[in-house]
């Protein structure tokens, strides 16, 4: 059995690590709008297929989402992974520049509830967005 399952797309690599059951998203490029919004489909589509609710998505190559991108993401996306029955926890991997404009935009230095479905959280250091997902994974197992 194959301990690790991809989709790859040109500026979308998405890893499903069985082992901790993560998937991994690694924005390889700047992406346009259409790119973006396919990109989350598939992410989310991956996802519900293999069951996984923590995500570790890595956006520090990506380009900073415009306006119109946000909006989507708020009324397409939120909606859509707010479908689940059981929460999703991104960490996002951010630069510290995309860092601080999410901190600017939510107010706030902890976890952002988008929904009771959809939990996310912006990191600098890999090894403190796996921590996190850890402690979530712990939360979820106890139920």
């Amino acid at each position: 059995m194959n301990a690790i399952e991809e989709l790859v797309l040109p500026y979308l690599k998405l890893t499903f690590r069985k082992d901790l059951n993560i998937l991994i998203g690694r924005w390889v490029s700047a992406v346009t709008a259409e790119q973006l919004f396919e990109g989350y489909i598939h992410t989310l589509a991956f996802a519900r297929d293999k069951k996984i609710n923590l995500w570790l998505m890595d956006m520090r190559l990506r380009n900073v989402s415009t306006q119109a991108e946000k909006e989507w993401f708020l009324k397409f996306f939120i909606p859509k992974a707010s479908e689940n029955s059981h929460t999703i926890h991104v960490a996002y991997m951010a630069s510290p520049n995309q860092l601080a404009k999410f901190r600017e935009l939510y107010h706030t230095d902890s976890p952002f509830y988008f929904s009771k479905q959809l939990v996310v959280n912006f990191f600098v250091k890999e090894q403190d967005a796996q921590e996190w997902l850890n402690t979530c994974r712990q939360r979820l197992l106890l139920g």
